[in-house]
């Protein structure tokens, strides 16, 4: 079975890269905290557990589902594809109206890095900071 691990590297001068931050992604899960610097006020932020190198499910209070991904570890890429499966839990519409945003600004993600071992950061349409749970 292999390790999801991913490592953001930092450089020394002209010399060869320095990884300064190693984080296992396998079988973890990690909330939505903030997005475009602004902490989430929501009472169930969206979380995304990483299963294996392909894998994913993204749960939030509206709905939970499965994608593909396609993770890069020696580049800061990383693409959600489209959901496999899609479980709807029951929400009002200004709940449902907020959690798709949520949600929608995951799934746009074309860029990430490691901030530390409890942190990691999407970028995509919006930049978004999601924390081990």
């Amino acid at each position: 079975m292999a390790t999801l691990v991913a490592v953001a590297v930092g450089s020394v001068g002209a010399c060869r890269p320095l990884p300064i931050q190693e984080v296992d992604l396998t079988n973890t899960t990690w909330a939505l905290a903030s997005m475009d610097g602004e902490r989430l006020t929501v009472p169930t932020p969206p979380a995304v557990t990483f299963h294996d190198l392909n894998n994913v499910t993204v749960a939030s209070a509206c709905e939970t589902f499965s994608a593909g991904l396609a993770l890069e570890t020696d580049s800061d890429a990383l693409e959600f594809a489209e959901p496999i499966s899609r479980r709807t839990h029951p929400c009002d519409a200004d709940a449902k109206a907020q959690d798709a945003s949520l949600v929608e600004a995951i799934l746009d993600t074309e860029t990430w890095k490691v901030v530390d071992h409890q942190s990691i950061e999407l970028a995509g349409s919006h930049v978004l900071l999601l924390e081990r749970t």
